[in-house]
């Protein structure tokens, strides 16, 4: 009985003793890694370093896109009339009595015969003809610096300026009574209508500067 109860014992701890070499064997959990060093933070030099403009201050609230509109319209229609009245045109039909093509105009010593087109206005006549110098000028001339205006008959009128001309500073001398402008007109139908529309005032104002010149 003594040596069943031994067996018995010995069988009975031995399994406890395996138990205790299995426990054995298991290795522990490894440890977490230790954290990173922080990186250093690297500035840029302080003379780069700029202050950040503050942002512009909101301008007046926009009107809607048919004010804008009525606006510039407006802007530009004062534009266009403070340019007619600063820069008058010389083609302005205000007050012109006559205009004719005529055939010739002839000027002190020029040997040149300009055709061209003469609008006669109440003060003045613009003459416009292709200079061989100065190409397509319009040449004005007032009725107050005429002597001796004179369109007796047919197509013919011819007078005196008592100014120096811009186109013909060498070919017309006005200190030279012999030295005068003759314009041609087309045909006597021209000459006529230039008589009865323009020559009376021409005459008129012509013979009034005159008295004014030799009474001063």
């Amino acid at each position: 009985v003594a040596a069943a109860v031994m067996v018995h014992t010995y069988a009975h701890v031995a399994p406890r003793s395996s138990l205790r070499a299995r426990h054995a064997v298991l290795a522990p959990a490894p440890a977490p890694p230790a954290p990173a060093p922080p990186k250093p933070c690297l500035l840029p030099p302080a003379a780069s370093l700029q202050p950040i403009p503050a942002p512009p201050k909101p301008g007046p609230p926009r009107g809607s896109l048919l004010e804008q509109l009525a606006q510039c319209q407006a802007n530009s229609a004062s534009l266009i009339t403070e340019m007619n009245s600063t820069f008058k045109s010389r083609r302005d039909r205000s007050g012109m009595l006559l205009t004719l093509t005529t055939r010739s105009l002839r000027v002190g010593t020029c040997a040149h015969r300009f055709a061209g087109t003469a609008r006669f206005f109440e003060t003045h006549v613009v003459y416009a003809f292709d200079h061989p110098r100065h190409r397509q000028v319009e040449m004005q001339m007032w009725y107050r610096d005429m002597a001796s205006p004179a369109a007796a008959g047919g197509t013919t009128f011819s007078f005196r300026i008592l100014r120096r001309l811009e186109y013909f500073d060498r070919e017309y001398d006005f200190t030279d009574p012999g030295h005068e402008l003759r314009l041609e007109f087309l045909s006597e139908e021209d000459g006529r209508a230039f008589r009865q529309r323009v020559l009376p005032r021409v005459q008129g104002m012509a013979a009034s500067e005159k008295e004014r010149r030799e009474g001063a």
